[in-house]
């Protein structure tokens, strides 16, 4: 049996009764904090920045037969950085994102209406989405009103925690 996020939250809310609701809230922001969905989405920006791994690494050191750090001072302690990651999502959104959203309707006022509340900067926004999106592995376009405007923006992946009705992460609970 599988428990979702949501299953997890209310066994401790039963379990640790003199626990607050506050406390679990906490506990599972903490959780998120250390995932390895969390790690990973740093990885891509890092990756994408051109922040490799490699550049932590020294090569000149190493582990003798007795387990002492040693350090070869003739050997080339080289680090070859590259930003290929930067390339390929760049190309992926240029790909993606060549052409203007297109949308289809029977009705002509029903488009007429959904290009004036996505407004003209939907195609830029479309674009740093996907490029987030690319880097992170998601990212998140919240809709909401604006006074009485339609409006959206951009969350960052990192500081969402998303939790789903099931296991297979298809509806978001609500």
């Amino acid at each position: 049996m599988y428990y979702t996020l949501q299953d997890i939250i209310n066994l401790k809310l039963k379990l640790n009764s003199p626990m607050s609701s506050s406390e679990v809230l906490m506990d599972v922001i903490n959780e998120d904090e250390k995932s390895h969905y969390k790690k990973d989405m740093e990885d891509g920006v890092n990756y994408y920045k051109a922040d490799n791994d490699i550049t932590d690494e020294d090569f000149t050191k190493y582990v003798d037969r007795n387990g002492i750090t040693q350090y070869q001072d003739n050997k080339a302690n080289n680090k070859l950085v590259h930003s290929f990651l930067f390339r390929l999502i760049t190309e992926k959104v240029a790909y993606l994102l060549k052409e203007p959203l297109v949308i289809t309707h029977e009705d002509e006022k029903v488009i007429d209406e959904i290009k004036e509340l996505l407004g003209n900067q939907f195609d830029d926004i479309m674009t740093d989405w996907t490029t987030n999106a690319s880097q992170k592995g998601g990212e998140w376009l919240h809709p909401f009103l604006n006074g009485k405007e339609f409006d959206y923006m951009i969350m960052d992946a990192e500081q969402i925690i998303p939790i789903y009705e099931t296991t297979q992460k298809r509806n978001l609970f609500s």
